[in-house]
């Protein structure tokens, strides 16, 4: 057996991280290896959750070392309803699969350092390409059923709480209501601006539950003196408009009415979910004279159109006008990879919020594979 294939992903926000590496095995299986950097205040390792991209194959999964073989204490596999470990520490949102770590059975107790897995899948091969690797939540410090937090994946050095000012000239902001929306703006070395918009979603760490239909993008500038030569441009862009603190409307639904008026606008997909159902887009802000900088953007209003607003697997009937305010330029925002986790009361393994919850502390061990490879 062979390794042929192997992924890094980072939780967490300095310095407080925590190292995940995906091994890909010539056999079908998978390593997971969880570590911590040795010059770091050392954490203590309670759970790992994550999701499938294929979530009906979730059932097949196995793990090794075994449940209750350390430092694994508990396994569970159910589509959107794993999130809670044996000590009442509570994820947000529902995932596929858990891991639970401890030093004593069917518990988080005990302090684990680092820890390494093997899943594999009765349903076939399992890869990299099987794995949500933007999913991935590690529980740390959460025994003393208060210090509890959840890492999740960061990118660079995971500076930024919901608004990250990089190195690389990027600016990133939620916009928040009943669905909210990450934007993302980029500078671009030919003097442009690229703009990217994410409908946060169910399993996404600052997801409400429900999504829409991204439908228009609207925004001020700095300096309006540079609207005369500003243009727009991108596969999902469909109209614009730019004038003055004087753009509201851009037809077919895709509007700020009652909500003020916008420097420019910029109109997105076609109006319902029958042709397009845009959850992200991408697309580029330029100037004719001007190279634009994240300065003309900060400090500034945005606005966000969205139709076709409810449940992602219940009926779409509502709509929404977002707000929000780009943050300054330069200013340090904190960390959105580090949050702290809820706890619930358990009564023999049950919530007392769900009945029908199960803890990691209940499952099953499952057999042990044939063969699987060990790493030194």
């Amino acid at each position: 057996m062979t390794i042929v294939r192997t992924e890094t992903i980072q939780l967490g926000c300095e310095p407080d991280i925590l190292t995940l590496t995906l091994l890909e095995i010539s056999d079908g299986s998978l390593i997971l290896q969880l570590e911590q950097p040795d010059d770091g205040a050392p954490m203590d390792l309670d759970g790992l959750f994550f999701n499938l991209v294929d979530d009906t194959t979730v059932e097949d999964l196995g793990i090794y070392p075994l449940v209750n073989d350390e430092p694994i204490t508990g396994f569970e596999t159910e589509a959107d309803s794993v999130d809670t470990l044996a000590n009442g520490a509570q994820v947000p949102g529902g995932f596929d699969a858990g891991i639970q770590f401890g030093t004593a059975p069917d518990s988080t107790s005990g302090m684990v350092n680092s820890a390494w897995m093997t899943l594999w899948s009765d349903a076939g091969p399992i890869g990299i390409d099987d794995i949500d690797l933007d999913s991935f939540s590690a529980v740390v410090d959460s025994d003393d059923g208060e210090s509890g937090r959840v890492l999740t994946t960061s990118d660079g050095d995971g500076s930024g709480d919901g608004e990250e000012h990089e190195d690389d000239g990027t600016m990133s902001f939620l916009v928040e209501g009943d669905v909210n929306v990450q934007v993302t703006l980029t500078e671009l070395e030919n003097g442009d601006i690229q703009v990217d918009l994410d409908v946060q979603g169910e399993h996404d760490a600052d997801g409400t539950g429900q999504i829409g239909d991204l439908r228009g993008f609207f925004f001020d500038l700095a300096d309006d003196s540079l609207l005369s030569g500003i243009s727009v441009s991108g596969v999902d862009v469909t109209g614009s408009d730019f004038e003055s603190d004087g753009v509201s409307d851009l037809g077919h639904g895709a509007n700020m009415n009652g909500y003020g008026t916008f420097d420019g606008g910029v109109s997105l997909g076609t109006a319902g979910i029958g042709h397009d159902d845009l959850q992200s887009t991408s697309f580029v802000i330029s100037h004719a004279d001007a190279a634009l900088t994240l300065d003309d953007f900060a400090e500034q209003d945005f606005g966000l159109r969205l139709t076709s607003v409810g449940d992602p697997d219940g009926v779409r009937e509502d709509s929404l006008k977002l707000l929000g305010m780009s943050p300054e330029t330069g200013e340090d925002c904190g960390c959105d990879s580090d949050q702290p986790v809820d706890y619930v009361d358990l009564i023999a393994g049950l919530t007392e919020e769900d009945d029908d919850a199960e803890t990691l502390a209940m499952v099953d061990a499952e057999e042990e594979p044939d063969d699987f490879l060990m790493l030194a």
